[in-house]
């Protein structure tokens, strides 16, 4: 069944039986039989984990989606857009992702809280049937974090910054710089504790490499009520 690049497929992650299924599935080829039941776009899928994309290439242990656009609403939503998603395994709720092109993650939690993720590529570990790591390079790879979508809490930008999602912890990696709101820090190696806004930073052995600098103009949020700083 030939399909236009335009037309988008919506199918439930967790539907796919590709371990089960012989041959390969590409834009010109039979749909596998999730695919030709379309489910809900992702946003309105009742599955912990769904996509859409554009085309979809698959054979038994592998597959390739285009311009994907997938949500895992297990913890919170978190939604991952690329132009390029690959992926390997028999379970592809608990594998590695490969994502190239426009790689974007919106994550929301608790409290009005919301981050995102901006790359160039991106590899994602699904774990448990949600995602679990994530790791983004870019030129760089960038971080924000805000309350209510508004008032924002954090930034930062690396070569690379690895997003630890079960513990809310990032690791940012080469030409590193962060800004708490409080204080800006450069380092080569900066660890930042989403949930306790802690930050850690590493000079490599060359203690003039950390450089930092205290905002005269911060806000409340700088107080020390307003909890535990470095």
């Amino acid at each position: 069944m030939a399909r236009s690049h335009t037309e988008m497929l919506r199918v439930a992650l967790l539907g796919i039986a590709l371990a089960g299924c012989d041959g390969a599935y590409g834009a010109d080829a039979a749909a596998p039989p999730a695919a030709a039941a379309a489910a809900p776009a992702a946003d309105a899928c009742a599955e912990p984990l769904c996509y859409t994309a554009s085309s979809l290439e698959a054979e038994r242990n592998h597959i390739i989606l285009h311009d994907l656009s997938l949500v895992d609403s297990t913890h919170g939503r978190v939604h991952i857009s690329a132009d390029r998603a690959e992926a390997s395994g028999l379970d592809l709720a608990s594998s590695q992702w490969v994502l190239t092109g426009n790689v974007h993650v919106e994550m929301d939690q608790s409290a009005g809280q919301h981050n995102e993720l901006h790359a160039d590529t991106a590899t994602v570990q699904f774990a448990n049937k949600h995602v679990a790591m994530m790791t983004a390079s870019g030129e760089p790879a960038e971080f924000a974090r805000t309350i209510d979508r508004s008032r924002e809490q954090a930034r930062g930008h690396a070569r690379s910054i690895r997003f630890d999602v079960d513990r809310n912890l990032l690791q940012l990696d080469g030409d590193s710089w962060l800004s708490d709101g409080c204080r800006e820090i450069r380092a080569p190696h900066i660890d930042y504790d989403v949930t306790r806004q802690r930050v850690q930073a590493a000079a490599g052995g060359d203690p003039s490499q950390v450089r930092g600098t205290i905002r005269t103009d911060a806000g409340a949020q700088c107080a020390p009520e307003a909890g535990a700083r470095p």
